[in-house]
């Protein structure tokens, strides 16, 4: 499958950032990985997006930021 992968490094607050959005890593995630490691996000061709910790999906939700309405 044809995607766009771009590395990122996980916050503090479990929050990975990508272009203008924001991404949180669900506190119930069984696997998660701690602030400061790398993670991939990749955008598929339909513009998804799903971020990979060692090669595990990772269970994330988007945090609208104080811009957004």
């Amino acid at each position: 499958m044809l995607c766009m992968e771009e590395l990122r490094k996980v916050s503090n607050d479990y929050i990975i950032r990508f272009k203008v959005r924001l991404f949180q890593i669900l506190p119930e995630a069984k696997v998660k990985p701690r602030p400061g490691d790398t993670v991939i996000v990749r955008t598929k061709l339909d513009n998804s997006i799903v971020i990979i910790w060692k090669d595990r999906p990772l269970q994330v939700k988007e945090v609208k930021t104080m811009f957004e309405e």
